[in-house]
């Protein structure tokens, strides 16, 4: 392959850092390399690094039960050739499928027709998501059972705010029966009106900047018991900074 496209300049604390690098032992994956094929050709818990550049998704990636995947700084996850109205895909998927301690780091996932990460609780759990840019899809996460959501830059996820249909406005995250998952030092920010936790347990938003958003900053819709909410500057959302409702 040729030289890497020359990374970003860093601007925030959130989100992909140059500090960040790939570890030794770490396979290779190139711009315009399959993704999933190098996935499929090494068993779980590998370690992948995604090399600088653009690298065009148009499916889902299934990762393997304790696959990590580090960005090299200046690697981008982008869908814009990718076109699906099937709402439970996205960059990295896990639906209704046991994959755990998948770790996905320092990547730019942008421009998804559904989801940026889709982990969906029945049987996926102990995710960690740390210091990506998820942006420009329809909703950013949605995230499953006793993870970790750290130190990312989530925002301007959206699809139509005005649609009847809540599957179509879009968030920066949403959690169904994800229990003890954890929040911490995000920023979340310019997102659609559909991004809430719903009927979960003991889920922790800590430390993060929530502004912005379309509807409420950080929503609890029905079913929540244990959560916490602390330490967190939430400002200029377009309905409530927090709503605890009917939990």
């Amino acid at each position: 392959p040729g030289p890497p496209t020359p990374p970003p300049t860093s601007t925030s604390s959130y989100g992909p850092q140059p500090t960040i690098t790939c570890p030794a032992g770490a396979i290779d994956i190139w711009p315009g390399q399959y993704i999933q094929g190098a996935v499929n050709a090494y068993p779980g818990a590998t370690t992948f690094c995604l090399r600088a550049g653009v690298h065009s998704v148009t499916g889902s990636i299934k990762p393997k039960t304790g696959n990590t995947f580090v960005g090299e700084y200046g690697a981008i996850l982008d869908g814009t050739n990718w076109s699906t109205t099937n709402s439970t895909q996205a960059a990295f998927r896990a639906h209704n499928q046991d994959i755990d301690y998948v770790t996905i780091r320092n990547l730019v996932i942008r421009n998804m027709p559904q989801k940026g990460i889709q982990a969906y609780y029945w049987m996926a759990d102990h995710w960690t998501i740390e210091s990506n840019e998820i942006a420009a899809n329809k909703t950013g996460i949605v995230f499953p059972n006793n993870s970790m959501v750290r130190n990312n830059y989530i925002h301007h996820n959206y699809g139509d705010p005005s649609s009847a249909d809540a599957s179509l406005r879009g968030g920066g995250y949403v959690g169904y029966y994800a229990t003890h998952t954890t929040f911490e030092n995000n920023e979340i920010s310019y997102n659609g009106k559909e991004q809430k936790v719903m009927e979960s347990v003991g889920v922790t938003f800590r430390n993060n900047l929530v502004h912005h958003n379309q509807a409420d900053g950080i929503w609890f819709d029905g079913g929540n018991p244990d959560a916490l909410i602390e330490g967190n500057q939430v400002e200029d959302n377009a309905r409530n900074g927090i709503f605890y409702e009917a939990s």
